[in-house]
């Protein structure tokens, strides 16, 4: 992998772009306007809801099946006074996605080739809640559909690919509606090179050392965990341990990885060994099949013949000596009980050990 050098002599690790289009959300200039939520829910057409304005004046307070893009706000103090920062709630389009990993059923969640955008079919949905559990952002929705009447199916934010299948230029409709430029949507590798200037522009700008916040790229690299997201934000450094859903490095749980990975394979080649066994065990012992063996009605001892009643006597001669040997068998014969003498006994009992009664002649 080709490296560049910076000052000191330290080299750093070219990044990775990866194909496809991207949008970049710059909560850096983002004012909470309400504006993009709205063109996203008049384009999708989803239906109003009853909703409680949060103390941070956000409205709604979560995504859901009828708000598929929300604003988060978070108060925080800078230099003594408060101030209050923004996080985009959505789904963020991972390179890797897990819910399109775990989904069951065939072309319900599609990956478009040229934009690489998550996309969703509400109508082939099953309901089975696979990917509401899979994705570590928790973005997939339960809840009505108004083509689907007889049950709750998933609901998230496709990427308004059917604006992005007639034109690229239109944009998604949250990015053309924005009106302080937050959002920029494009080819990959242009808007990473739009995110590294404001970045840069940023750290120049608010620098630490003058007290101010400290930005970051949150889901630009392609990592091992996601492989980069469609939608990457700047935000600042304390804000991801803010949200909890940002707080850890989000990535594709062990038991779907381990699912659609390992037990993949491993469900391919279980059924060929069991044929090729199966195989061999008819060119070797002959076809398989049930044997029936008749039980024999059951002889008293006295009906068997004589060679029967002699191979009886051995075989529970036999089993005697192995429980025998095993400690299980009872002995055939017990001693004798002691009796013990009376206390103050007189004559010969005196002097004897205690416990022994007196001994009789023999006549």
């Amino acid at each position: 992998m080709a490296t560049k050098r910076k000052r000191g002599g330290r080299r750093r690790k070219k990044r990775k772009i990866g194909p496809g289009y991207a949008m970049l959300a710059d909560m850096s200039r983002c004012s909470n306007c309400g504006t993009c939520m709205m063109a996203c829910k008049e384009y999708n057409d989803h239906p109003p809801e009853t909703t409680e304005l949060t103390p941070t004046g956000v409205n709604p307070p979560d995504i859901s099946s009828r708000s598929v893009l929300a604003i988060h706000a978070f108060e925080s103090v800078l230099r003594g006074q408060p101030y209050v920062r923004f996080q985009r709630v959505s789904c963020y389009h991972c390179g890797r996605p897990a819910c399109h990993m775990v989904c069951p059923v065939p072309d319900c969640i599609t990956i478009d080739v040229k934009t690489r955008a998550v996309i969703m079919d509400e109508t082939r949905c099953a309901g089975c809640r696979f990917c509401v559990h899979a994705c570590p952002f928790e973005v997939p929705r339960m809840g009505q559909h108004p083509e689907v009447k007889d049950r709750d199916v998933a609901i998230k934010c496709n990427f308004c690919y059917d604006r992005l299948r007639a034109d690229l230029k239109m944009r998604p409709a949250c990015a053309r509606a924005c009106p302080t430029g937050a959002l920029i949507f494009g080819k990959r590798k242009d808007v990473v090179e739009a995110a590294e200037s404001r970045l840069a522009a940023l750290r120049n700008t608010f620098g630490q050392e003058i007290g101010g916040r400290r930005y970051l790229s949150y889901g630009m690299d392609i990592d091992q965990n996601l492989f980069g997201l469609g939608i990457f934000m700047i935000l600042e450094e304390e804000q991801t341990k803010d949200y909890r859903r940002l707080a850890l490095i989000p990535k594709v749980p062990a038991a779907v990885s381990s699912w659609k990975g390992l037990f993949r394979w491993t469900a391919a080649i279980v059924p060929g060994i069991v044929i090729v066994f199966a195989f061999l065990h008819y060119m070797i012992f002959g076809p398989l099949g049930v044997h029936v063996v008749e039980e024999e009605e059951e002889k008293t001892f006295d009906e068997m013949t004589p060679e029967e009643q002699t191979e009886f006597a051995e075989k529970m001669e036999r089993q005697f000596k192995m429980k025998q040997k095993a400690g299980k068998a009872k002995r055939l014969y017990q001693p004798m009980p002691i009796r013990r003498a009376r206390k103050g006994g007189k004559g010969r009992d005196k002097g004897r050990g205690r416990g022994r009664g007196p001994r009789r002649r023999r006549r």
